[in-house]
Protein backbone atom coordinates (compact mmCIF):
# COMPACT_ATOMS: atom_id res chain seq x y z
CA UNK A 1 0.00 0.00 0.00
CA UNK A 2 2.94 2.18 1.15
CA UNK A 3 4.44 1.71 -2.38
CA UNK A 4 1.57 3.18 -4.25
CA UNK A 5 1.44 6.67 -2.32
CA UNK A 6 5.05 7.40 -1.96
CA UNK A 7 8.55 5.87 -4.15
CA UNK A 8 11.84 6.38 -2.87
CA UNK A 9 14.26 7.53 -5.26
CA UNK A 10 17.99 6.72 -5.79
CA UNK A 11 19.61 9.20 -8.18
CA UNK A 12 22.85 8.68 -9.24
CA UNK A 13 26.03 11.32 -8.28
CA UNK A 14 25.52 13.88 -11.19
CA UNK A 15 21.30 14.18 -10.32
CA UNK A 16 21.66 14.04 -6.79
CA UNK A 17 24.84 17.42 -7.87
CA UNK A 18 22.15 18.59 -9.56
CA UNK A 19 18.82 18.96 -7.44
CA UNK A 20 21.29 20.51 -4.37
CA UNK A 21 22.36 22.96 -7.18
CA UNK A 22 18.95 23.86 -7.77
CA UNK A 23 17.63 23.43 -4.00
CA UNK A 24 20.59 25.81 -2.95
CA UNK A 25 19.58 28.55 -5.81
CA UNK A 26 15.82 28.38 -4.78
CA UNK A 27 16.64 29.12 -1.20
CA UNK A 28 19.78 31.76 -1.42
CA UNK A 29 17.57 34.83 -1.22
CA UNK A 30 16.30 34.23 1.79
CA UNK A 31 17.42 36.03 4.44
CA UNK A 32 14.53 36.06 6.54
CA UNK A 33 11.13 33.60 7.12
CA UNK A 34 8.43 32.84 9.92
CA UNK A 35 5.88 30.56 9.69
CA UNK A 36 2.81 28.60 11.65
CA UNK A 37 2.88 25.29 12.59
CA UNK A 38 1.16 22.41 14.02
CA UNK A 39 3.20 19.16 15.76
CA UNK A 40 1.64 16.49 16.75
CA UNK A 41 3.91 13.71 18.71
CA UNK A 42 2.69 10.05 18.27
CA UNK A 43 3.16 7.71 20.87
CA UNK A 44 1.46 4.49 20.80
CA UNK A 45 -1.31 5.58 23.20
CA UNK A 46 -1.76 8.84 22.60
CA UNK A 47 -1.42 12.08 20.30
CA UNK A 48 0.01 15.22 21.30
CA UNK A 49 -0.81 18.35 19.17
CA UNK A 50 0.33 22.00 19.66
CA UNK A 51 0.45 25.04 17.72
CA UNK A 52 3.46 27.61 17.37
CA UNK A 53 5.57 29.91 15.79
CA UNK A 54 8.68 29.74 13.66
CA UNK A 55 11.12 32.32 12.52
CA UNK A 56 13.90 31.66 10.85
CA UNK A 57 16.77 34.36 9.95
CA UNK A 58 20.51 34.62 8.53
CA UNK A 59 22.62 34.17 9.64
CA UNK A 60 21.64 30.57 11.23
CA UNK A 61 19.24 31.36 14.21
CA UNK A 62 16.19 29.49 14.42
CA UNK A 63 13.12 30.47 16.91
CA UNK A 64 10.42 28.12 17.54
CA UNK A 65 7.64 29.22 20.57
CA UNK A 66 4.83 27.05 21.41
CA UNK A 67 1.80 27.99 23.53
CA UNK A 68 0.89 25.13 25.17
CA UNK A 69 3.28 24.22 26.62
CA UNK A 70 4.38 27.51 27.10
CA UNK A 71 8.07 27.22 26.00
CA UNK A 72 10.54 29.10 23.49
CA UNK A 73 13.62 27.39 21.84
CA UNK A 74 16.51 29.30 20.71
CA UNK A 75 19.42 28.00 18.06
CA UNK A 76 21.81 30.58 17.31
CA UNK A 77 24.73 28.80 15.24
CA UNK A 78 25.95 27.06 17.73
CA UNK A 79 24.69 28.47 20.86
CA UNK A 80 20.86 27.00 22.36
CA UNK A 81 18.59 28.50 24.79
CA UNK A 82 15.30 27.28 26.50
CA UNK A 83 12.93 29.30 27.83
CA UNK A 84 10.44 27.63 30.03
CA UNK A 85 8.20 30.18 31.34
CA UNK A 86 6.18 27.94 33.66
CA UNK A 87 8.93 27.48 35.81
CA UNK A 88 11.01 30.53 35.47
CA UNK A 89 14.02 29.36 33.72
CA UNK A 90 16.40 29.70 30.74
CA UNK A 91 18.78 27.17 29.96
CA UNK A 92 21.84 27.91 27.70
CA UNK A 93 23.86 25.65 26.51
CA UNK A 94 26.54 24.79 23.97
CA UNK A 95 25.90 22.72 20.62
CA UNK A 96 29.30 23.11 19.09
CA UNK A 97 30.56 20.12 17.84
CA UNK A 98 26.99 18.70 18.13
CA UNK A 99 26.33 17.16 14.08
CA UNK A 100 22.32 17.63 14.92
CA UNK A 101 22.82 21.14 15.14
CA UNK A 102 22.91 21.04 11.41
CA UNK A 103 19.43 19.27 11.41
CA UNK A 104 18.08 21.95 12.98
CA UNK A 105 18.99 24.08 9.69
CA UNK A 106 18.59 22.06 6.79
CA UNK A 107 15.02 22.80 6.33
CA UNK A 108 15.79 26.31 5.69
CA UNK A 109 19.18 27.23 4.40
CA UNK A 110 20.26 26.60 1.02
CA UNK A 111 23.73 25.08 1.79
CA UNK A 112 23.77 22.04 3.16
CA UNK A 113 27.36 20.59 2.20
CA UNK A 114 28.04 19.76 6.01
CA UNK A 115 24.81 17.78 6.45
CA UNK A 116 25.62 15.69 3.49
CA UNK A 117 28.89 15.21 4.92
CA UNK A 118 27.22 14.21 8.41
CA UNK A 119 24.38 12.41 7.53
CA UNK A 120 23.04 9.75 4.59
CA UNK A 121 20.59 12.18 2.56
CA UNK A 122 19.05 10.72 -0.07
CA UNK A 123 15.48 12.37 -2.42
CA UNK A 124 11.43 10.66 -2.45
CA UNK A 125 8.98 11.49 -4.78
CA UNK A 126 5.88 12.06 -3.33
CA UNK A 127 2.54 10.82 -4.88
CA UNK A 128 -1.10 12.92 -4.35
CA UNK A 129 0.19 16.03 -2.64
CA UNK A 130 -0.33 19.09 -4.70
CA UNK A 131 2.19 20.94 -2.27
CA UNK A 132 4.87 19.29 -3.48
CA UNK A 133 6.71 17.09 -5.48
CA UNK A 134 9.69 15.90 -3.53
CA UNK A 135 11.44 15.23 0.16
CA UNK A 136 14.41 14.94 1.86
CA UNK A 137 15.45 11.39 3.53
CA UNK A 138 17.79 11.92 6.27
CA UNK A 139 19.28 9.21 8.54
CA UNK A 140 22.28 8.95 10.50
CA UNK A 141 25.44 6.87 9.50
CA UNK A 142 25.92 3.34 10.12
CA UNK A 143 29.23 4.99 12.50
CA UNK A 144 27.47 7.84 13.98
CA UNK A 145 27.25 7.22 17.78
CA UNK A 146 24.18 7.33 19.74
CA UNK A 147 21.96 9.43 17.46
CA UNK A 148 18.67 10.93 18.81
CA UNK A 149 16.48 9.89 15.62
CA UNK A 150 16.12 7.09 13.03
CA UNK A 151 15.32 8.73 10.23
CA UNK A 152 13.54 12.58 9.64
CA UNK A 153 11.89 13.29 6.49
CA UNK A 154 11.48 16.67 4.86
CA UNK A 155 8.51 16.76 2.45
CA UNK A 156 9.44 20.03 0.09
CA UNK A 157 7.18 22.45 -1.56
CA UNK A 158 7.22 22.62 -5.17
CA UNK A 159 7.10 26.67 -5.45
CA UNK A 160 10.67 27.41 -3.22
CA UNK A 161 11.50 24.17 -1.79
CA UNK A 162 10.72 25.32 1.58
CA UNK A 163 9.54 22.62 4.12
CA UNK A 164 4.97 21.90 4.39
CA UNK A 165 5.84 19.37 6.76
CA UNK A 166 8.72 17.45 8.37
CA UNK A 167 8.61 13.63 9.47
CA UNK A 168 11.35 13.03 12.48
CA UNK A 169 10.72 8.94 13.92
CA UNK A 170 12.53 8.81 17.05
CA UNK A 171 12.23 5.25 17.60
CA UNK A 172 10.28 2.33 16.93
CA UNK A 173 7.38 3.76 18.89
CA UNK A 174 7.59 7.42 18.35
CA UNK A 175 7.78 9.99 15.73
CA UNK A 176 7.13 13.63 15.32
CA UNK A 177 5.10 15.36 12.54
CA UNK A 178 5.70 19.22 12.32
CA UNK A 179 3.09 20.79 9.53
CA UNK A 180 4.13 23.67 8.13
CA UNK A 181 1.59 27.06 6.75
CA UNK A 182 1.12 30.98 6.31
CA UNK A 183 4.52 31.76 5.42
CA UNK A 184 6.42 35.75 5.17
CA UNK A 185 9.57 35.40 3.84
CA UNK A 186 11.80 38.28 3.29
CA UNK A 187 9.65 40.80 5.08
CA UNK A 188 11.02 42.87 8.14
CA UNK A 189 10.16 41.17 11.79
CA UNK A 190 10.37 43.17 14.48
CA UNK A 191 13.80 43.05 16.39
CA UNK A 192 12.54 41.68 19.23
CA UNK A 193 10.91 38.70 17.89
CA UNK A 194 14.54 37.34 17.16
CA UNK A 195 14.83 37.20 21.00
CA UNK A 196 13.25 35.76 23.94
CA UNK A 197 12.25 37.75 26.72
CA UNK A 198 12.67 36.85 29.97
CA UNK A 199 10.34 38.26 32.73
CA UNK A 200 11.14 39.28 36.21
CA UNK A 201 12.45 36.46 38.51
CA UNK A 202 13.48 34.03 35.79
CA UNK A 203 17.25 32.06 36.76
CA UNK A 204 19.32 31.80 33.70
CA UNK A 205 21.54 28.63 33.43
CA UNK A 206 24.64 27.78 31.81
CA UNK A 207 26.68 25.21 31.87
CA UNK A 208 24.78 23.82 34.82
CA UNK A 209 25.28 27.15 37.20
CA UNK A 210 22.64 29.84 37.49
CA UNK A 211 24.50 33.17 36.11
CA UNK A 212 21.82 35.26 36.50
CA UNK A 213 18.50 36.24 38.26
CA UNK A 214 16.44 38.59 35.99
CA UNK A 215 15.54 42.24 37.14
CA UNK A 216 12.16 43.71 37.52
CA UNK A 217 12.62 45.34 34.17
CA UNK A 218 13.04 42.26 32.33
CA UNK A 219 15.82 41.20 30.05
CA UNK A 220 15.82 40.01 26.32
CA UNK A 221 18.55 37.15 25.16
CA UNK A 222 20.55 37.18 22.94
CA UNK A 223 21.14 40.64 20.43
CA UNK A 224 18.74 41.39 18.46
CA UNK A 225 18.66 40.94 14.51
CA UNK A 226 17.53 43.87 12.47
CA UNK A 227 16.19 43.56 8.50
CA UNK A 228 15.77 46.06 6.07
CA UNK A 229 11.94 46.53 5.26
CA UNK A 230 11.23 44.57 2.16
CA UNK A 231 7.75 43.76 0.41
CA UNK A 232 6.85 40.22 2.30
CA UNK A 233 6.36 37.79 -0.58
CA UNK A 234 2.93 36.94 -0.13
CA UNK A 235 2.39 34.27 -3.18
CA UNK A 236 4.43 32.06 -0.69
CA UNK A 237 1.68 32.55 2.11
CA UNK A 238 -0.25 30.05 2.62
CA UNK A 239 -3.22 29.90 5.05
CA UNK A 240 -4.99 26.79 4.34
CA UNK A 241 -5.57 24.18 6.92
CA UNK A 242 -3.11 21.16 6.86
CA UNK A 243 -4.18 17.68 5.74
CA UNK A 244 -3.24 15.02 8.14
CA UNK A 245 -0.35 12.73 6.34
CA UNK A 246 -0.92 11.12 3.27
CA UNK A 247 2.32 9.77 2.96
CA UNK A 248 5.09 8.26 4.41
CA UNK A 249 9.23 7.20 3.20
CA UNK A 250 9.51 3.71 2.89
CA UNK A 251 12.13 2.06 5.07
CA UNK A 252 15.43 1.52 3.03
CA UNK A 253 16.77 -1.91 1.96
Amino acid sequence: MVSTLLALTFLTVPDFDVFFETFSEKRAGIQVLEAQFTQRTILPDEILTTEGSLLYAQPRRIVFRTEDPQRTTLIDADRGYEYEPPIKQMTIFDLADNPETEVFFVAFEHDITQLRDLYEVTLFDIMEDDRGKQGLLIKPKADQKNPTFEEISIYLRDSDWLPYRIRIVNDPDSQLIIDFTAYQINHAPKPEKTQIFLSEGVKVIENDRVVDTVGKEGKYLPGAMHFAKEKPDTAASDTSKTPAPTTTPPAQP
